[in-house]
């Protein structure tokens, strides 16, 4: 599973206590599936808590990503609209 994981590039360590705790998740074709996730959640509170660990890095991973894509790209980003149509559509008629 660690080498299933550092060839996607997802910047986890061989070491990582985590990722071998999560690794009874998987079977042999690296199966994350739903079904397979959940019954290993569900088969004890060590279990539980290493895949709620494994996702909260997961995610730190994919925002940080999402932050180095926002700032290499040349587009500027998208903001919410601003200004009197919020307001507006407060007001009585």
């Amino acid at each position: 599973m660690v080498t299933l994981l550092r060839n996607k590039g997802s910047g986890f360590r061989q070491g990582n206590s985590v990722l071998l705790k999560v690794s009874k998740v998987l079977d042999a074709a690296g199966n994350l599936s739903l079904p397979a996730v959940a019954s290993c959640m569900v088969s004890s509170e060590e279990e539980w808590n290493a895949v709620a660990s494994f996702c909260e890095e997961v995610m730190v991973l994919k925002e940080a990503a999402e932050r180095v894509r926002e700032s290499a790209t040349s587009l500027p980003t998208r903001s919410r609209r601003r200004g009197r149509r919020r307001v507006a559509d407060l007001r009585p008629p």
